[in-house]
């Protein structure tokens, strides 16, 4: 019965973009529950700040970040600011503090999350 139910369980999953603050470690995408605590755990377990939800040719994605960057000095995170400026993240310019690692995952019609666009 756990075979039955595995399939089921990994289709409601999504794929996230995770960027490091950490040069040294590489940035990719992971599969990831879509609840709280799994989005959390793949920035270091901190508390979310989801506040910035933005369209880029009417695709939706939401930024994570731990919402206690500043209090925890986080350093900035220059690979998430490049990959911004370089996609044309025009609404995250002034909006967020990109500090500490940043998860993006894709936002649906509906406000969900789903797979990274």
């Amino acid at each position: 019965m756990i075979f039955d139910e595995a399939p089921a369980l990994r289709l409601s999953w999504i794929r996230a973009l995770l960027v490091p603050v950490d040069p040294s470690r590489p940035a990719g995408v992971l599969i990831l529950p879509p609840t709280a605590v799994g989005l959390s755990d793949a920035i270091g377990g901190g508390l979310l700040d989801d506040a910035v939800y933005a369209t880029v040719n009417e695709l939706g994605y939401c930024v994570y970040l731990d919402e206690e960057r500043n209090a925890h000095g986080l350093p900035e995170n220059r690979r998430a600011v490049a990959l911004a400026a370089r996609l044309g993240w025009s609404s995250l310019a002034g909006q967020i503090d990109l500090r500490g690692d940043v998860l993006v995952v894709g936002i649906s019609l509906d406000g969900n999350d789903t797979d990274v666009p």
